[in-house]
Parts: structure tokens; sequence; C-alpha cells
């Protein structure tokens, strides 16, 4: 395949950016676009996610794509002259990232390369959606994270060693649900949640659907908002929709008693009702994990 720069670049559902695989000939600055401004602006890229799987040339747009931003500012003045992308998809169908090529010849991207370009998109895919699976979500958490791989198959695999370990409380429950409803999973972030450490203090616990089974990650964290452990339980309870008697007999404690921990929450997190904190507290993740 004939080609002046070359780039691969892997999708993060963790963070939702694209971060690059392998590089070979592009400007940092261009490399850069293709990461950042490419895939938030591009009428090309947006093309292709939306309505074509294909590798689309320049020439392949249903506009003028020399008058777009991405050739006009970017790739023009780099010295080149016709280029293709392409979306790289998991057999799930699931996007994991993109390659890209460009070339200072618009000629040299005739038909027969396109359809070598359609080969190599196949065997990108599964590649690409290894590594992510394997390195790239993990390699960008923060160093006091620690992270593992809970199989389809329930074996556990440490990608990485922070302070804390991952209990095995957190994982065990999560091993038939990947086993038995594995179809059931997609590509996104399951789940934030709080867990009380033995020690008293506080592990943040983040989920993530990956290609081979699930990605669990565990940080040192402190409640939101300064809500004490037994507010996040009433937290944890409201948010299942159960009704202050029903809390008062989990907790074992009186229904105003409840009333009053509702009443000290709402006025710490400034949340209008108990629906609101409902619902931020999933979005935000201080649900008590289990």
């Amino acid at each position: 395949m004939p080609y002046v720069a070359a780039k691969i670049s892997r999708y993060d559902p963790l963070k939702s950016k694209h971060y690059t695989i392998a590089d070979r000939g592009y400007p940092q600055p261009v490399a850069n676009y293709l990461d950042e401004g490419f895939i938030e602006r591009d009428e090309l890229y947006k093309l292709m996610r939306s309505d074509s799987s294909a590798p689309l040339r320049w020439a392949d747009t249903p506009f003028n794509y020399r008058q777009s931003e991405s050739a006009r500012e970017v790739f023009i003045p780099a010295g080149f002259d016709e280029g293709f992308s392409v979306c790289l998809y998991s057999a799930r169908g699931r996007y994991t990232g993109t390659l890209h090529v460009s070339v200072d010849d618009r000629a040299a991207l005739e038909d027969s390369v396109m359809q070598a370009a359609g080969w190599m998109q196949r065997l990108l895919s599964p590649l690409v959606d290894r590594i992510a699976a394997h390195r790239g979500l993990s390699e960008e958490l923060s160093s006091e994270a620690t992270a593992v791989l809970v199989n389809k198959d329930g074996r556990v695999q440490p990608l990485r060693q922070g302070p804390h370990p991952v209990p095995a409380e957190l994982y065990e429950p999560l091993i038939p649900m990947i086993a038995q409803q594995w179809a059931g999973l997609t590509d996104r972030r399951l789940g934030r949640w709080l867990w009380r450490h033995d020690d008293g203090g506080w592990l943040e616990v983040q989920t993530v659907s990956v290609s081979e089974g699930l990605l669990l990650m565990v940080s040192e964290t402190a409640p939101p908002y300064s809500l004490t452990h037994r507010e996040l339980q009433v937290v944890a309870a409201t948010a299942r929709g159960d009704t202050n008697v029903r809390i008062a007999r989990q907790l074992r404690i009186s229904p105003p008693t409840v009333a009053k921990h509702l009443e000290n929450i709402l006025d710490k997190t400034q949340f209008a009702s108990r629906t609101e904190l409902s619902t931020r507290a999933g979005e935000e993740g201080f649900l008590l994990f289990g």
C-alpha cells in the first residue's frame, strides 16, 4: 500500500479519547489533530461513523473535501494531496479506533489500493481491540489505581498493581454475570461506585466492558460532599427506590432518623429532591458497590 504517512489510533471508551498505537510520517501537529480535531469536527469522520464503514478517500466524499478545515488547514499545508481513513470495529461491532493513510500524489490511491485498505481494516480491527483490552485502557489510569481483567471464563488477570489490591468481594459477584450474560454487555463504562475498605478507607470502583471480559479498577478516594458511611447507605437505599420505612428496617434505625439523614444529605449535596439525589448519585459514582 503506497503511503507517505500512516497512523493507527485506538479508541479508549473509558476517557472517550483516541490514542496513537503506531505512527509513521505524520508531523506531530498533524498526528495530534487526527486524534482530536479530526474526531471532533471532520465531516469525513462523521460520515464514516454514521453512514459508511468502508475506507473513504477524500475523493469519495459527497462534498468537496479539499475545502474542508482538515484538508485546507492541516493536510494540504503539510504536503499531503490525498488520503483515506477507515474506522475499526470489533467482531461484535464495537468501535475500536481508526486507520489513517496520506499520500502526496492523489493518483496513488487507486481503486485496487482501496480494496487492499478494506482487507487491512478487517486485519487490524481485532488486533487494535486486543491491544485496547489488555493495555490501552489500563495504561491511561492513574498510577494509584489497581486494575484487573475478569475474563469471560472467570479467570482474574492482574493488569496493574497500585497501593490497594482489588478485594475478591468486588470481582467474585461479577464472574457469573460475565459468564452468563456476556451477550448483554456493551462497550461502555458500566459503573462507578464507592467501596469501604477493611481499614476504614474508601476506594472508587470502576468497571468497563472490554473485548475479553470486564476491566475492574480501584483507587483511593474519599466520599463526596463529606457524606458519612451511614448517609451513603441511605443514599444507596434511596436510589433503589426504598421508602423511609423500608430503609429504617434495613438499617435498624427509626423512620424519623432516616428522614433526618435525608435532610442532612440534601443539605450537603444541595440537590433539590430524593429523585435528583438518586440520579446524581449514579452519575457521580457515589453509590455503594453491591
